[in-house]
């Protein structure tokens, strides 16, 4: 799970697990969702990963319990649409046949210099 993801799932998981009045327990799907039940529920029978069974988390808590379990990727792959039919188009970066300009510099000789 990318990091970024993971860690608005965990705000909104706070958010609703205080809601509740008695414990919850965290699962962990094949398909890398992160959702909560009753305890009582054993949903590794639906291929859910168990992570764990809290009482009114913090985000501290939270995040130390799923990270045990849950694999973390800091860096994703990039997610630039491509839009071929637009041709190419500019990124901002230089080439090396056009470097930038000196700060202060000029294309004409210093005075006295000819």
């Amino acid at each position: 799970m990318q990091l970024a993801a993971l860690e608005g799932r965990l705000d909104q998981l706070v958010d609703e697990l205080a809601q509740y009045s008695g414990h919850r327990t965290l699962w962990l799907s094949e398909a890398g969702d992160l959702i909560h039940s009753e305890p009582e529920d054993m949903l590794e029978v639906h291929g859910y990963r168990y992570i764990a069974t809290l009482f009114h988390p913090g985000r501290e808590e939270l995040t130390t319990a799923t990270l045990k379990v849950v694999p973390v990727e800091l860096f994703g792959p990039p997610q630039v649409p491509v839009d071929t039919a637009a041709g190419p188009r500019f990124t901002g970066g230089r080439s090396r046949q056009n470097p930038p300009a000196l700060a202060g510099a000029t294309n004409q000789a210093p005075m006295g210099a000819c």
